[in-house]
């Protein structure tokens, strides 16, 4: 994957697809919508896989925060990787390092 300019803004579709690009199963494979969907719900969160496409794909573009506190707790980052670029540089970063 292409390095990220620092301090460039990356669209919350762009951060969210790196997450399902490099947050994989133990087998090595990307979580699909379906399961990102039903794990989150299994914590009390309602998300469909719908909305989470939706937001992958930039049609909708202003989740409430508690879909952002269960999409960064699903993925094992913290909620800040979606609001300050220094924490997604840093962490994409980490995420980079542990598939290496």
């Amino acid at each position: 994957m292409a390095e990220q300019a620092p301090g460039r803004a990356r669209s919350l579709a762009d951060k969210l697809n790196h997450l399902f690009a490099t947050a994989t199963t133990r087998r090595g494979h990307e979580y699909s919508n379906e399961q990102a969907a039903t794990a989150i719900v299994a914590t009390g969160v309602t998300i469909s896989q719908s909305y989470i496409w939706q937001l992958r794909k930039g049609k909708k573009d202003n989740p409430t925060f508690k879909h952002l506190q269960a999409l960064a707790a699903f993925f094992g980052v913290p909620v800040s990787y979606f609001f300050d670029n220094e924490v997604t540089d840093r962490v994409d970063q980490q995420l980079e390092e542990l598939r290496a």
